[in-house]
């Protein structure tokens, strides 16, 4: 599962990225907020693109809003399989890991009592 939720995060930013793109290809100014995501101001940057622009911004806001429920539905089944396994708890003490980072390192590190010197050392 920790696969399919990286390639489900990397479609997100895709999509991110093609739909900053065509709003920059057609002069519109977006700024660095996350507005040009949230649906209340999705009205207002349709509004700035050109008509024949329209439909195709529309239309990856529909891949945003789709690929945006995906993500939280694999996140939650990545966690839930990842708490069944005890190595979790004991790699989720490790500094600078979170829970999602240590659910898609549980399969490569299989059990952290292999590691000679102490993985969280």
């Amino acid at each position: 599962m920790a696969r399919g939720y990286g390639l489900v995060v990397v479609d997100v930013a895709r999509v991110k990225n093609r739909l900053k793109s065509v709003l920059r290809s057609r002069g519109v100014g977006y700024g660095a907020g996350r507005s040009v995501y949230a649906k209340r101001d999705r009205e207002r940057w349709l509004e700035a693109l050109p008509e024949p622009t329209r439909p195709l911004a529309k239309l990856l806001y529909e891949e945003h809003d789709a690929l945006t429920g995906l993500k939280a539905r694999a996140e939650k089944t990545l966690l839930a399989e990842a708490r069944k396994h005890r190595e979790w708890q004991l790699l989720k003490t490790c500094p600078g890991l979170g829970p999602i980072r240590t659910a898609e390192l549980l399969p490569v590190v299989v059990t952290p009592y292999r590691f000679r010197s102490g993985f969280w050392a």
